[in-house]
């Protein structure tokens, strides 16, 4: 061994050089040391520079945006089949109901064919929509309605040859062929499939040439056939028929039904040359009852036709139950 500081040759285990007294024992722990240090230096493992991360799913706020992108796919994706299975839904509920409007509709046409071939009534004909006279698309009778003397309606043949009034607030049904002088007027209870009240207003020819008293004469004998029990005649006993201007007019009223529910009210005119007819039927709900609302539009209707031949005008309700004749014309 030699000494670090002088150079001279020592034995191996000495502590202390021989010649300068150096402590070699230093000199042993730095060498060791030093070379300790080598060693740790040699074995120390080469640190590799890392690469730098790659902006991919490691970086948080690419990793936010990428969530944030697949929720919103997600959400696309269950909205879309959402509709998509709603829209099956409502085709499906869509479809159900076609099957049952088609059922329905089947149903009724097979229902109004039924009817038109059993009782002659075709319920189609009754359109609001398609009627010929003013106020006459009522969807109820309103018989109080009628007790005033304004709610009435005049309606006049085309060639003004005649005319008549009528109530606004009962019937649902009307038709008017002006060529041959038919007018007709109804309100038929479509639930009961049931006539309440007809009107037909009408004109004819003769039978007696330029005699007017065989011909209303005559006409009187066919509208008294049909009923069972007589009510009320005009002349009583149908014998003289009234003479006014030279027209001879007559009325008969009755029941067509031995119950007395269906009323038949019939007026004929006749100047030798036409005879004019206006038909009422209506349902009665009391043939005790004379003062009764039915009675009291018939009288009006009476009094406000042309050919009536009556010397008064319409009276009002209360003058009517008095048995009050009112006013002349």
């Amino acid at each position: 061994m030699y000494c670090k500081k002088c150079g001279a040759k020592n034995k191996d285990d000495a502590r202390f050089c021989a010649k300068c007294g150096c402590d070699m024992t230093q000199k042993i722990i730095a060498q060791d040391h030093k070379e300790q240090k080598k060693t740790e230096k040699k074995l120390k493992p080469v640190e590799k520079k890392s690469k730098p991360a790659k902006k991919s799913a490691s970086n948080p706020i690419l990793r936010n945006v990428i969530f944030v992108v697949i929720c919103v796919a997600v959400g696309i994706g269950a909205a879309f089949i959402y509709q998509q299975q709603k829209k099956e839904k409502q085709n499906s509920t869509t479809a159900k109901n076609n099957i049952i409007k088609s059922t329905e509709s089947a149903t009724e046409d097979s229902t109004i064919q039924t009817t038109k071939t059993e009782e002659g009534f075709d319920p189609n004909q009754y359109n609001t929509q398609t009627q010929t006279l003013p106020y006459t698309d009522n969807t109820s009778m309103n018989l109080s309605a009628c007790t005033k003397t304004n709610n009435y309606e005049k309606a006049t043949s085309k060639d003004g040859a005649f005319s008549f009034i009528y109530p606004k607030t009962i019937f649902n049904d009307s038709s008017a062929d002006d060529e041959n002088d038919e007018y007709t007027l109804e309100y038929r209870d479509i639930k009961e499939d049931e006539l309440k009240i007809s009107v037909e207003v009408s004109v004819e020819e003769a039978e007696y040439s330029e005699d007017p008293v065989k011909s209303v004469k005559s006409k009187y004998s066919d509208q008294k056939e049909s009923i069972k029990t007589l009510g009320y005649d005009y002349p009583k006993g149908g014998k003289d028929p009234k003479i006014y201007d030279g027209k001879a007019s007559m009325i008969v009223m009755g029941y067509e039904d031995d119950e007395k529910k269906e009323a038949k009210y019939s007026l004929i005119t006749s100047d030798g040359e036409d005879t004019y007819i206006m038909e009422i039927k209506f349902i009665d709900t009391d043939y005790t009852d004379s003062y009764k609302e039915i009675n009291y539009i018939v009288d009006c209707m009476y009094r406000g036709c042309s050919f009536t031949n009556s010397s008064y005008k319409v009276r009002t309700y209360q003058q009517f139950k008095n048995d009050e004749m009112g006013e002349k014309k």
